[in-house]
């Protein structure tokens, strides 16, 4: 299951990265309630373990998700209660983005 969870963590962060910066607050409205919660947490979770250029963008989405979601998604970022793999049916950054959900 951790292995499964890591590469999860590692292709959402690569995901993340992938994204202009002129598309991401496109991408953060997009998402439901539940799924910016979560999308909180996978920024969280790429702040721990740092790659190249990762936190630079990784700052851009939580500037994103916070002027979107406001104080309550960071605040749920820090709950341990959400298993955070996602359903990938395809490896496309709008599947990934729409397909994160709580378990």
């Amino acid at each position: 299951m951790f292995l499964f969870q890591d590469r999860a963590e590692s292709l959402v962060l690569k995901v993340l990265v992938s994204f202009k910066a002129n598309e991401i607050e496109k991408a953060v409205q997009s998402l439901d309630k539940n799924s910016v919660d979560l999308l909180m947490k996978y920024i969280y979770k790429g702040f721990e373990s740092p790659s190249d250029n990762s936190s630079a963008v990784l700052l851009q989405w939580h500037e994103k998700v916070s002027t979107y979601r406001g104080r309550g998604g960071k605040l749920l970022a820090h709950t341990p209660n959400v298993t955070m793999v996602p359903h990938l049916p395809n490896r496309s950054r709008k599947t990934v983005m729409h397909s994160i959900h709580f378990s």
